[in-house]
């Protein structure tokens, strides 16, 4: 049976969740006796158990501090600049954050047991130093959704997650972008394109495959699974040797939709193998932002990290009982194709 949340209570009984939780709180000294009388009602028939975030509400000492949690993987340099993707979304939150007067902390998640992990959030959110979480880089079924919810404290996820029933995310539809890219590729005469991600687990890699096989299959082409690379390369030589087996085998022009961080690697092997990009092969960047691109010479893909970022933000507030000036109407983003020469032939 699915638990009632405060806003369920605060709903039917007409007030605010902040109200809510000064009644929960025994600090409804303010309210009167017919508000107290419907709010007890509808927490006796929803048979609602108040957690701690609902409590937290209207704690005057709330500590107006959000925690970002990211897993480990997402602050390492070996997935390139997935550092400063995040870096550039969080300069849009911070400053949304700071016009609310909240701060944000990050805390890695270092690869220890989910138990304590687990354990470790649930003491930052019950002794009152976090108001909220945000999840970041998130995985299928993330070990922290369910505790969060659980808990009734206030958290958003930064990506798609696969949980039924959790509807505070915002995300990058990245199956659009990956299929506008394949047909760009294939209005160019390709039939062999090579599409390259990094994690298999994450909810991310499914939207990849998913929009290179719908893009194959709209175009009556082959899907051919060994074409969609997805491995977790911790360096540049695995998938060296990818690109080398590709250059080796080639007998007629190829494309390439790869995270730009891997771009100075395909480069490399193709001018090892005398092979020239818009003659031997085309290729378009998945990037983060524009920085990586050389003088409009690379199409990419390019994430909309000011949109996530301000959404992400409005919609964490809104759970945490703020009020913002941007209500959140979207969760999902398109990305942007910014086409220029390295997808044509000369």
């Amino acid at each position: 049976m699915r638990k009632a949340n405060i806003t369920e209570v605060a709903k039917l009984s007409g007030v605010s969740k902040t109200t809510v939780s000064n009644y929960l709180n025994n600090k409804g000294n303010k309210l009167s006796d017919d508000t107290k009388k419907k709010i007890k009602k509808v927490i006796d028939e929803l048979n609602y158990v108040p957690g701690i975030g609902a409590r937290k509400l209207s704690l005057k000492n709330a500590s107006k501090t959000i925690g970002v949690v990211m897993e480990r993987t997402a602050m390492e340099d070996s997935l390139g600049d997935t550092i400063f993707n995040f870096s550039h979304i969080f300069s849009y939150i911070s400053t949304l954050l700071e016009k609310n007067n909240i701060k944000y902390i990050i805390i890695p998640d270092q690869n220890l047991q989910a138990e304590k992990m687990i354990d470790y959030i649930k003491g930052l959110c019950s002794s009152n130093l976090l108001d909220g979480i945000m999840l970041v880089n998130i995985q299928t079924n993330d070990i922290y959704i369910n505790e969060l919810k659980n808990m009734q404290f206030p958290f958003v996820c930064f990506g798609h997650t696969q949980i039924p029933g959790i509807n505070n995310f915002v995300a990058t539809n990245h199956e659009n972008s990956i299929t506008k890219a394949v047909n760009l590729l294939i209005s160019e005469g390709l039939e062999d394109i090579y599409c390259y991600w990094t994690k298999e687990s994450k909810v991310v890699y499914d939207q990849f495959n998913f929009g290179y096989k719908r893009a194959m299959k709209e175009n009556n082409l082959p899907i051919k699974d060994s074409y969609f690379i997805a491995k977790d390369f911790d360096s540049k030589e695995p998938i060296k040797g990818e690109f080398y087996k590709i250059f080796e085998n080639q007998s007629k022009p190829y494309g390439f939709i790869i995270p730009a961080y891997k771009l100075n690697v395909l480069l490399e092997v193709a001018k090892k193998m005398k092979k020239k990009i818009r003659k031997d092969f085309l290729v378009i960047l998945y990037d983060y932002h524009s920085t990586t691109v050389k003088e409009s010479y690379y199409t990419y893909i390019e994430t909309p990290a000011k949109q996530l970022g301000i959404s992400a933000i409005n919609m964490l507030l809104s759970e945490m009982d703020i009020d913002c000036k941007s209500k959140v109407t979207e969760k999902t983003f398109d990305a942007n194709l910014i086409v220029n020469q390295s997808s044509r032939f000369k």
